[in-house]
């Protein structure tokens, strides 16, 4: 009579316990890969100058084409004011679609943070983030992000 050992590890076994392992293997990585990933991207624009924000970053927050939000931040070492962002959405071949906007921020500041609340399914393509503001003088100006979304 056999030993357990010798029947586990003989090579018709072997063989039967690696297709074994591969195949739950693959699956796992198939179950894992089939989750829509959670992804957001973060970048900014700088400008040199002393008029307005020298930065505006924009983060986009989502999974897959799902937005929850996007935020802005600005910082300057000149205050601006009635500043407030706009989401704009573009398709793959940047056709316009869509324009979510931020409250309006009625105070000089030199520092704000703004966040869009989107919460929707968007098409693949672009989101673009702009930065509207107004210098002393009434002078109007803007500076923005774009992110690429993909499935």
């Amino acid at each position: 009579m056999k030993s357990l050992q010798t029947l586990l590890l003989s090579p018709a076994r072997r063989g039967l316990l690696g297709m074994i392992a591969l195949v739950i293997a693959f699956a796992s990585v198939a179950i894992i890969a089939g989750q829509p990933a959670y992804a957001s991207a973060y970048g900014c624009n700088f400008k040199s100058g002393i008029s307005g924000p020298s930065s505006y970053c924009v983060k986009i927050d989502g999974y897959s084409t799902y937005v929850n939000y996007v935020s802005g931040e600005f910082r300057g070492s000149q205050e601006v004011i009635n500043s407030y962002i706009t989401a704009e959405f573009f398709d793959s071949n940047w056709h316009w679609y869509q324009t979510y906007k931020s409250p309006v921020t009625k105070a000089w500041t030199a520092w704000a943070y703004k966040k869009i609340v989107i919460k929707a399914n968007k098409k693949p393509g672009y989101m673009c983030s702009t930065l509207h503001y107004t210098l002393p003088f009434n002078k109007i100006k803007t500076m923005s992000v774009c992110h690429q979304i993909k499935k």
